[in-house]
C-alpha cells in the first residue's frame, strides 16, 4: 500500500518553527541545529531543507499481529528538489570522518556574478540589459543615498554585490569523495526552467 500526497514544505516548516521559537523563546533553534550539525556532518538549513522536495510518501510492506500488537513494516519516501545537496547530506551520514565537519559545496570554476546573469538572459531568449558603473562612481552614489534614506542598499551589500567569491571545496573532496555534477550555470539554467514551468502551472 503506497499513501502519496505533495505536502511537504521542508522551508516552510523551517520558518514555521523559527517563528515559534522566537514568539515563544523556548529554544534557541540555532544552537540546537549547531550542536546537531556537529555530528551529523552537514547542515540542517543549508543542505537538507534546500534537498527537500514538497512530496511525501507512505510506503506499507506489510501490517501483522504480535502479542495484540501491529507490526508495521513501512517506509518513508520524500522527493528531492537538490540532488547535489542531497547526495552531500546521504554522504556525511555514511562517513564517520565527516562527523563534525563543516564544508563548502560548490564549483572550482565559479563564473562571474555578470557571465552568469548573460547566461541566463541568453537562456530565456532575452536581450541582455547591463550598465557598467564605475566602481568607485557607485560606492559614492549608494554611500549617499544611503545617508539620505533613499537607497535599498548599504554600503556593505554594495561591496558583497562587487566581489566575487569562490568557497574552498577542498574538505568535502576529501572526505566525502564529493565532486559538483554540473556547473553554476547549469544548475541556473535547470532552476530558471523550474520556475517558468511552475510558475505558469
Amino acid at each position: 500500500m503506497v499513501a502519496a500526497a505533495s505536502l511537504l514544505d521542508a522551508r516552510g516548516i523551517l520558518s514555521g518553527m523559527r517563528t515559534l521559537a522566537e514568539n515563544f523563546g523556548v529554544v534557541d533553534l540555532d544552537a540546537q541545529f549547531a550542536a546537531a550539525e556537529k555530528t551529523l556532518g552537514f547542515s540542517i538549513t543549508k543542505d537538507l531543507v534546500p534537498a527537500l522536495g514538497n512530496e511525501v510518501a507512505l510506503i506499507v510492506n506489510s501490517i501483522r499481529m504480535s502479542g495484540g500488537i501491529p507490526q508495521v513494516d513501512a517506509a518513508l519516501a520524500v522527493s528531492v528538489a537538490d540532488d547535489q545537496r542531497m547526495k552531500t547530506v546521504l554522504l556525511a551520514l555514511e562517513s564517520e570522518r565527516a562527523q563534525g565537519e563543516a564544508m563548502n559545496l560548490g564549483r572550482d570554476d565559479v563564473p562571474t556574478l555578470w557571465e552568469l546573469a548573460a547566461a541566463l538572459y541568453r537562456h530565456a531568449g532575452k536581450k541582455e540589459k547591463f550598465i557598467s558603473i564605475n566602481a568607485t562612481l557607485a560606492r559614492a552614489a549608494v554611500r549617499v543615498l544611503s545617508r539620505l534614506g533613499l537607497s535599498p542598499l548599504e554600503p556593505q551589500h554594495l561591496e558583497i554585490a562587487l566581489r566575487d567569491y569562490v568557497f574552498d571545496n577542498s574538505k568535502a573532496k576529501e572526505i566525502l569523495g564529493w565532486n559538483p555534477s554540473r556547473d553554476d550555470i547549469e544548475a541556473a539554467r535547470e532552476a530558471y526552467d523550474w520556475y517558468v514551468a511552475h510558475a505558469t502551472s
